[in-house]
């Protein structure tokens, strides 16, 4: 019978070969330490609803308030009016989603004969630990552009409201936002900052994301580097040294020693993104677009496998996006596997992207006609599910840009 072909990733010993293995380093993210988490409610089905009631105000800041007076001698002074009070709330819909990721086959007796396996194998795993980190972290970030509110950087700073509801099971969809025309500056992040301020988004939290400052709260700006450095070149009487980050006190020191954050400018404390999501433009036609994202990374065939390098087009890609950040947004709602119900039981399992090993081909073969009796094939599996909660989807941005690389490089030339 026919079985998948086994992992090809180790290396037979046919001549000398040095002790020591490389690794590529792995960046680190964000959004993993920034999604509230929580657990999802049992027998609640597949579609539910998260309520948010709206403020109530006056529509009028000048409401008529009738001088009280006695009507045609009548001695009473009942005749109220009575002015109707508005009320609200606003709903939202979401559902469970999963995603899963599985290995390589991997063949016992190979790790008999090949060379260093133990090596090879420590590498793989911790190789498969970070492809998990980064689905996870890729999904709360698309569901995050899903839920806020945009701005886009044209000559009016055009600003277009988050959707409501579930993402689907792909991309967000960016349609009907103009191309950028303009690089971020700092006044548009102060129009952002003054806009959250009067939605609310100002309460600092116990793990550091939003703290008060002399000019008041101070926001975190995951932004990529190129442009931090930008805004920081234009607008360096701006910048402050972010004391508490020193001394290793306040909220802000921890948000500081976790993300790597450097610098504040105005209400933003940036947080560098190295590898920051980054668009490009297809137009529809009657100068209408739509904004696409640029894959970060590309997979090309290797001495043996496969390895990630950077996109070529994600470099030259010409748009670019900055988020600020709040753990408000939306809460994922991990679902807890049923392994034991009255009399049924099954193996336990995990749906938060841990790594299982499964052994035998007619378990892990898709056609299940892999003749594997002795049980020798083996292969990783991780699964994850949850449910993305919106809460408060106004507490937070995305601010899309067209990207404008410095170029006054001076080129000071050699006496000789």
């Amino acid at each position: 019978m026919a079985c998948d072909s086994a992992f090809d990733a180790f290396r037979q010993a046919t001549e000398y070969l040095e002790p020591d293995l490389r690794k590529r380093a792995y960046y680190r993210g964000i959004w993993l330490n920034l999604i509230m988490r929580g657990e999802y409610a049992r027998w609640s089905g597949l579609n539910l609803r998260t309520f948010t009631i709206e403020r109530s105000e006056p529509t009028s800041d000048n409401e008529t308030w009738p001088k009280v007076a006695f009507s045609n001698g009548d001695a009473s002074s009942c005749g109220t009016t009575w002015n109707d009070v508005q009320y609200g709330y606003t709903e939202q819909a979401y559902n469970p989603e999963q995603f899963g990721l599985r290995g390589p086959v991997i063949c016992q007796d190979d790790l008999i004969y090949d060379w260093n396996t133990d090596a090879f194998l420590n590498r793989y795993l911790n190789a498969l630990s970070h492809r998990s980190q980064r689905s996870i972290e890729n999904r709360y970030m698309a569901i995050y552009t899903h839920l806020v509110d945009k701005n886009v950087t044209d000559s009016g700073f055009t600003k277009a409201n988050g959707a409501t509801g579930t993402l689907g099971t792909g991309a967000p969809n960016l349609t009907g936002l103009p191309q950028a025309t303009c690089s971020l500056q700092q006044g548009n992040l102060e129009e952002v900052a003054y806009e959250l301020i009067e939605e609310g988004a100002t309460s600092p939290d116990e793990d550091g994301w939003i703290t008060l400052g002399e000019d008041g709260p101070i926001f975190p700006l995951y932004i990529g580097v190129e442009a931090s450095q930008q805004i920081l070149r234009q607008n360096a009487d701006l910048r402050q040294d972010y004391r508490d980050g020193d001394t290793g006190m306040g909220d802000a020191a921890r948000l500081l020693k976790r993300a790597g954050a450097t610098k504040v400018i105005g209400n933003f404390r940036h947080v560098p993104n190295i590898f920051p999501a980054r668009f490009q433009w297809i137009p529809t036609g009657g100068g209408n677009g739509n904004y696409q994202r640029v894959n970060t990374w590309v997979m090309p065939s290797k001495s043996k496998g496969k390895g990630a390098e950077i996109n070529p087009q994600w470099r030259d890609a010409p748009f670019e996006a900055a988020y600020v950040l709040t753990p408000w947004v939306f809460k994922s709602n991990l679902i807890r596997p049923v392994n034991q119900s009255n009399n049924l039981r099954w193996n336990p399992k995990d749906y938060f992207g841990e790594w299982e090993f499964v052994v035998g081909g007619n378990v892990i073969s898709e056609t299940q006609d892999c003749y594997d009796p002795r049980r020798k094939l083996g292969q990783h599996f991780a699964e994850y599910k949850h449910a993305p909660e919106p809460l408060y989807p106004k507490y937070g941005r995305m601010v899309i840009f067209r990207r404008c690389p410095d170029s006054d490089v001076t080129c000071i030339t050699c006496a000789s």
